[in-house]
């Protein structure tokens, strides 16, 4: 159960990590006009969003982080030593 844990929770960091690169240029794609639109385009306002929320997904990954270490090092075993 523990290695299908371990390949599910590398699975799940694969993804993020792949979407957090290859996500924002496919959303630029998406709404880029094929064609002049008449001066109309959202591609601008979408690469601002996507750009800040990178950098939200980037600043909550480091704060999960950090806490998750805080909460490790405060509930961690202690094992008695060996004589």
């Amino acid at each position: 159960m523990r290695r299908i844990l371990n390949y599910f929770l590398l699975g799940l960091l694969l993804g993020l990590i792949l979407s957090w690169a290859i996500g924002p240029a496919a959303i630029r794609w998406w709404y880029a006009p094929p064609q002049a639109a008449g001066g109309f385009t959202c591609e601008g306002p979408v690469s601002w969003a996507v750009s800040r929320l990178m950098y939200m997904q980037l600043g909550m990954a480091a704060c999960g982080a950090i806490f998750g270490l805080l909460i490790g090092i405060a509930f961690r075993r202690s094992y008695p030593k060996s004589q």
